[in-house]
């Protein structure tokens, strides 16, 4: 299976390069495209126009598949920086309430260090 794919990417490549070859020999003049008449000539400029057509779709078709990957890339990196800092974010809020750092700053409540001086407050008041 690995060497019949192989064959077919190195035979599919040797068919480009000939075609794009084609292709740039007719568009510099080198190649005379003539249509005086004689079979040999109309198949050649058939094979040109095919030539020409095959190479600029597939190069039209290399452009969005390189584009399309890039824009798979950068959404797939995206989603892995935001589960990165979920993560982070579950990780240190495990981490403070191991240590002790407890959130306490809820709506209507008082601080912890309020609250500490009460209690000493409270407790030089009855001493």
């Amino acid at each position: 299976m690995l060497i019949s794919g192989s064959i077919f990417i190195v035979s599919f490549l040797a068919l480009y390069i000939t075609l794009s070859l084609r292709v740039v020999s007719v568009r510099r003049g080198t190649v005379s495209v003539s249509a005086d008449g004689r079979l040999f000539n109309n198949i050649f400029s058939v094979v040109d126009v095919v030539a020409f057509y095959i190479v600029m779709g597939l190069k039209r078709g290399v452009h969005h598949t390189y584009l399309f990957l890039l824009v798979i890339s950068h959404n797939i990196i995206s989603l892995v920086k935001y589960i990165v800092l979920k993560v982070e974010g579950r990780f240190i809020k495990m981490i403070d309430s191991v240590r002790g750092k407890g959130v306490t700053h809820k709506k209507g409540s008082a601080s912890l260090f309020l609250r500490e001086i009460k209690k000493h407050q409270d407790s030089l008041k009855s001493n």
